[in-house]
């Protein structure tokens, strides 16, 4: 139970982080000139977010502490912290088809951080974790780094280098399996918006809010 309340604590903690970044990079302001009134929640958009990023939160701590109860806190909330990132990259590439370098670069400068708290805290597994995730970002990161120069528009960059974050997260096993789900749900959401006339065979989809959902199914189904 000390964990879960960990968990949703800091879920609380990054949702308010990514929620007020999402209305800064959304408003095309400087963030200087905003003022307090300006990030409350008032439309039905901004409420969605903050409900989704708490539901998505708390479910998947309730997951990993109840179903995965034998993985370490630590690994807990490398995880939920990938998933609180991925949010306001999801909310911010579905409406603007991008993905901020600034939140990549701060998840990438994060996990490295973590990764020293693990090395202290959890010395005899650190170097299988870092090994694991260095490979799992390389493999992960340069196999759709590869395919974006071989398959020209088929993938943007803020998916490749968010797909190099996910392998530094969940190491090669972890990003794999979010990779796959997070394919399928991209592939049924372009059958739904063809079929809905939504979109054209010729047009891109925001991939991010489909790694999103994939990721979180990965967690749910296997912990990593």
């Amino acid at each position: 139970m000390r964990n879960l309340i960990i968990e949703i604590i800091l879920t609380l903690i990054l949702t308010l982080f990514g929620y007020v970044y999402t209305v800064y990079r959304l408003s095309g302001q400087p963030f200087a000139a905003m003022t307090m009134p300006d990030f409350i929640p008032r439309g039905r958009n901004r409420k969605l977010y903050i409900a989704v990023s708490l539901l998505l939160g708390i479910a998947v701590s309730a997951s990993l502490t109840y179903v995965y109860s034998a993985s370490e806190l630590l690994h807990h909330v490398k995880l939920l912290i990938l998933v609180m990132f991925i949010v306001p990259m999801a909310a911010i590439d579905h409406v603007r088809q991008v993905i901020p370098n600034a939140l990549v670069l701060a998840a990438i400068v994060l996990r490295f951080l973590y990764a020293g708290l693990e090395l202290i805290l959890n010395t005899s597994e650190a170097l299988e974790i870092m090994k694991s995730a260095a490979i799992g970002a390389l493999v992960i990161g340069g196999f759709f780094l590869i395919l974006s120069f071989i398959m020209k528009n088929s993938i943007g960059m803020g998916d490749v280098k968010l797909f190099f974050v996910m392998g530094l997260y969940q190491g090669i096993w972890g990003a794999a399996n979010a990779v796959f789900f997070s394919l399928l749900v991209s592939f049924f959401y372009a059958i739904f918006l063809l079929l809905t006339k939504r979109k054209t065979r010729k047009d891109s989809i925001s991939l991010a809010p489909c790694v999103l959902i994939g990721t979180c199914i990965a967690i749910g189904l296997s912990g990593m």
